[in-house]
């Protein structure tokens, strides 16, 4: 079996697996001096843990609502299970809705800085 996916989907699911996303578990290596892992936490939830994949996807509370509707896809053990064949048509449809809702939050978030 083989799965299609299209366009931004595709995108953002190379990104993910590939460490080339804009997530703070990636970016605070990019700054000098380099954040400590420790310190490269979640900016749009009250848990205080590092912004990584699977928190961005599975476990931050600013994109709950979005997963609530997938939450049958979300009951897995790890990321790495998101990303299997049989589930991939269902991530790539949760991962565009969560990217479009981090859109919007960062830029409510640079308009509440400048």
């Amino acid at each position: 079996m083989s799965v299609a996916i299209k366009g931004n989907a595709k995108i953002l699911i190379a990104l993910l697996r590939t460490g080339s996303h804009h997530l703070r578990c990636e970016t605070s290596r990019w700054i000098t001096p380099k954040e400590e892992w420790e310190e490269r936490t979640c900016i749009f939830c009250k848990k205080e843990v590092v912004e990584t994949e699977s928190h961005y996807i599975m476990e931050c509370v600013a994109y709950e609502d979005i997963g609530n509707q997938f939450e049958n896809n979300l009951t897995v053990g790890s990321l790495s299970m998101l990303f299997e064949e049989a589930r991939l048509h269902k991530t790539a449809n949760l991962l565009i809705k969560i990217h479009s809702k981090n859109v919007i939050l960062e830029g409510n978030l640079r308009l509440m800085f400048f």
